[in-house]
């Protein structure tokens, strides 16, 4: 399970790459998996 740190989401650890990307990841490249790791903060969230 994954949880979204922005907002109330909750779903598979795979969906929650495609609803981050798509919901708060702002940026007009198209966004592989390595780069939305790559987020401000999101690494230090993770725990």
């Amino acid at each position: 399970m994954g949880k979204c740190p922005r907002c109330k989401w909750t779903g598979s650890a795979k969906a929650f790459q495609r609803h981050f990307a798509s919901k708060h990841f702002k940026s007009k490249k198209p966004v592989g998996k390595k780069k939305v790791f790559k987020t401000p903060g999101f690494a230090k969230r993770r725990k």
